[in-house]
């Protein structure tokens, strides 16, 4: 397609989110077997996607007071601890809505601006 643009990847408009890692981040107490919002260990992503054998989840009160790392469709995740670069993508193929990524993951995006 002639609308898009070829470039390297160092030079593409590439930002990078992460986990939440202020005072509302969640701790053991917080964790659930089952709840509104899967938060995401790096147990769940490996290198060949998620794997939702085992799980945890926070509150919706919990998730809203969370600044940043909610996932949002078609987002990648990427660890950045332990197994560091194993890679997932959040599709229709998963079955849980919320998601949030620990303090051990980021969601690299490029940002585009329309003209």
């Amino acid at each position: 397609m002639s609308e898009w643009k070829t470039c390297r990847l160092g030079e593409a408009p590439l930002n990078i989110v992460d986990g939440d890692r202020g005072k509302n981040y969640p701790t053991q107490n917080d964790f659930l077997s089952d709840g509104y919002c899967l938060f995401l260990s790096t147990k769940n992503v490996r290198s060949s996607g998620f794997d939702f054998a085992e799980c945890q989840f926070i509150s919706k009160d919990k998730d809203s007071i969370l600044r940043k790392g909610k996932l949002e469709m078609n987002d990648i995740v990427l660890t950045t601890r332990g197994t560091i670069g194993n890679v997932a993508l959040y599709n229709e193929k998963v079955k849980y809505q919320n998601m949030r990524i620990n303090s051990g993951m980021v969601i690299p995006f490029v940002q585009i601006s329309v003209s």
